[in-house]
């Protein structure tokens, strides 16, 4: 008796697969709580959910606490050297650049506070 059965169709729908960049969400360190990267920065690096201060680079900070456009850094060439001659020296130099930045140790410059 097949007028009894219905043919169903399978439902399908077309759906708009979004992009989304992968740096668009941010993660607490301390909590776990995953959130849109803006509500991070909105909110000066602190976790909406648990109150954590997350790290921020130095030209991060350079950007929070001066007027834009009025930091002249100094000394921006300066490397590090090795007159002792300390063994492995170079290789945590190295180590170091590539984790925290070639310019994220100390940062000397002159700006505008609130001009």
């Amino acid at each position: 008796m097949a007028w009894f059965k219905k043919e169903r169709k399978p439902r399908t729908s077309e759906r708009v697969k979004l992009e989304i960049p992968a740096d668009a969400w941010e993660k607490c360190d301390q909590c776990g709580h995953v959130d849109i990267r803006e509500r991070f920065v909105r909110a000066l690096n602190v976790c909406p959910n648990c109150g954590y201060h997350r790290r921020i680079s130095a030209q991060e900070y350079i950007d929070l606490l001066v007027d834009e456009g009025s930091w002249h850094e100094l000394f921006f060439n300066l490397k590090s050297a090795d007159p002792l001659k300390f063994e492995n020296y170079a290789d945590r130099v190295q180590a170091a650049v590539k984790k925290a930045g070639p310019l994220d140790a100390i940062r000397t410059g002159y700006a505008r506070l609130h001009g």
